[in-house]
């Protein structure tokens, strides 16, 4: 019975600690050639013998994203049913492998899964000059809410 008597205080204990831990997550914003990223909400990584659980090069990410101009337009989405896979599926791809915008890839170095980001990425790492005819300006700094749902680790 003596062992029940302290689960309050535990709990209590741990509910600051992770509370801590959150809001001081919550406020990091990184800067990675020149795109900013923040942390919207944490997520801990397993911690593996051989590996931290941290995104890296050559793993395979699947993501859930909303990308949006700077003023607050939607002009992709992975909720979407105009998408070749079904709607709310994560998106796929390989980190670092160039199959996505530079600022994209940049942002999402050392995530763990069910991280959530806000990336902000300038022009010259999105579609620059170009733009996307009919669907993004040219020179539109783009910023995207992105989900970590799952990483395939390379060589599993």
């Amino acid at each position: 019975m003596l062992f029940y008597s302290y689960l309050p205080v535990f709990f209590s204990i741990l509910t600051s600690i992770l509370a801590a831990e959150g809001s001081s997550c919550n406020v990091n914003v990184h800067n990675t050639t020149e795109v900013a990223w923040q942390v919207t909400r944490c997520a801990y990584c397993y911690m593996g013998p051989h590996d931290d659980g941290r995104t890296k090069a050559n793993d395979v990410l699947w993501i859930n994203y909303n990308g949006t101009l700077i003023n607050g337009s939607l002009f992709d989405s992975s909720y979407t049913p105009e998408k070749p896979w079904p709607a709310g599926d994560p998106f796929n791809f390989t980190l670092g492998a160039k199959q996505v915008i530079t600022g994209f890839d940049a942002g999402l170095y050392d995530m763990c899964p069910r991280e959530r980001r806000r990336l902000t990425i300038p022009p010259k790492y999105a579609y620059g000059e170009k733009g996307v005819p009919d669907v993004i300006p040219p020179n539109s700094t783009l910023v995207f809410e992105v989900e970590l749902m799952k990483v395939v680790k390379v060589g599993n």
